[in-house]
């Protein structure tokens, strides 16, 4: 680097305010990446000092006190997920005690039907009969959709209704259940696979119902021959894999 380039760069730092640094940096005969990180350290450094002049908060920053307050709410929001499992086992127990003490008519029926070897009532009798007992002993319920209504009365027994795996139930097949509580919370993934139906069967009324297409009706005289209907609903069902014969069909795999 030539002098007249040297003498144009010092000028330059100078008018930028780093008359300052200059000199320290000959003082020191430190290398261009220290120097550079020397100069990355004073520029942040006088950020930081005009933003503290301006702003109070910035200027009574502590960082140990920050520290202090993280560590102290990490501290506390661990102890309280590894309490909390206690604590509402402790809640749900005192709701079963107090409930069974208040309502000594449902709790004689469950703990009749507890004890009896079989001839059990129907589960859906039960909690017509029992419903409060039977809640404040299990709070939290799991049963698939399509088994709500066959257990549960319609009454809303429940604050909340969850539903996993939501994207696989149908609207129809979940109606029965969101009738069972007050709040509604669906968590579902839209990358899984849809509902199925493909074990649905059609009814015998709608199998003879008259269907009602937008296609026309084929002449008689322009059907295909039964062969020709065999392939084409092989062809449609196997993906091709099976040929029509006169004594019958090949899979071919």
């Amino acid at each position: 680097m030539t002098l007249p380039e040297l003498h144009r760069l010092r000028t330059a730092f100078l008018a930028a305010g780093l008359g300052e640094l200059l000199p320290e940096l000959q003082a020191l005969a430190v290398s261009e990446e220290t120097a550079l990180a020397m100069f990355c350290f004073v520029w942040l450094q006088s950020i930081l000092d005009t933003l503290a002049l301006a702003d109070r908060l910035i200027d009574g920053f502590n960082p140990e006190k920050h520290q202090k307050a993280i560590d102290d709410f990490r501290s506390g929001d661990h102890e309280h997920l590894e309490t909390t499992a206690a604590r509402i086992r402790r809640l749900c127990a005192e709701q079963s005690a107090r409930t069974r003490d208040e309502l000594r008519d449902q709790s004689e029926i469950v703990e009749h039907q507890a004890r009896l070897k079989s001839r059990h009532k129907p589960v859906r009798d039960l909690v017509r009969e029992t419903a409060d007992v039977l809640l404040a002993l299990k709070p939290c319920w799991a049963m698939s959709p399509l088994v709500v209504s066959q257990l549960l009365p319609p009454k809303q027994y429940f604050d909340v209704v969850i539903f996993d795996e939501a994207s696989q139930v149908t609207p129809s097949d979940a109606i029965p259940s969101l009738l069972r509580g007050r709040q509604l919370v669906i968590a579902g993934d839209e990358k899984q696979l849809p509902p199925t139906a493909f074990f649905v069967t059609e009814s015998p009324e709608r199998k003879r119902r008259p269907r009602t297409s937008g296609l026309r009706r084929v002449p008689q005289s322009q059907e295909p021959s039964a062969s020709s209907r065999f392939s084409m609903r092989s062809a449609r069902y196997y993906g091709r894999g099976c040929s029509a014969g006169t004594t019958g069909a090949e899979t071919s795999g």
